[in-house]
């Protein structure tokens, strides 16, 4: 990338922000991430294209139901449950 910051809104125009979640702790890949990154991807090349400001900004955990289930999965492998944790060690 370099010089070209493609990922850095130009200023010009009007503002246009997707955010980008981040993968989903299960690190199971599937259609729906192929799909919405595509989708993603063009409306951001659009938006620039026609002269707005554009961000496509890495962004916030959409998963996290997924995440503590993960977590009491490994928990249970150690005999252990939330529960019996308290929120702060948990």
């Amino acid at each position: 990338m370099g010089k070209r910051k493609a990922f850095t809104p130009s200023k010009k125009g009007d503002p246009y922000t997707i955010i980008m979640p981040p993968a989903n702790v299960t690190g199971n890949l599937h259609l729906g991430h192929a799909l919405t990154f595509t989708l993603q991807d063009v409306l951001v090349r659009f938006h620039r294209m026609l002269g707005r400001s554009v961000l496509w900004q890495p962004g916030t955990d959409h998963a996290g139901i997924a995440t503590q289930m993960v977590v009491e999965r490994e928990l249970q492998k150690e005999n252990k449950k939330r529960q019996d944790m308290g929120r702060e060690a948990f």
